[in-house]
């Protein structure tokens, strides 16, 4: 194991190509490349869905109550279902 002049271990000399740097931080992202602030990716929001509104409510029934004082979760199926298309619309903008 070698220590270069920049102080980071390698397991072989640098390589000639690159002027003796051959570090990862050389290879790292540019920190003053990524984009900051707000995102605003072009997907509709689901229908009913005001952007800054109130949120929306979901009517649950008494017996959910219970179950959800007893056992601490609930499943309330089809109530994420409106925001499914969103959700992956928004998750393949950012890939």
């Amino acid at each position: 194991m070698l220590v270069a002049l920049d102080g980071i271990r390698r397991l072989s000399t640098p390589a000639a190509t690159t002027g003796g740097q051959n570090s990862i931080a050389q290879k790292a992202i540019n920190p003053f490349a990524i984009e900051y602030g707000m995102q605003s990716p072009p997907v509709t929001l689901p229908e009913g869905v005001i952007a800054g509104g109130l949120p929306q409510s979901l009517a649950i029934s008494e017996e959910q109550v219970l179950k959800f004082e007893e056992d601490g979760v609930i499943m309330i199926k089809g109530a994420m279902k409106p925001w499914v298309e969103f959700l992956r619309a928004v998750t393949q903008h950012q890939i």
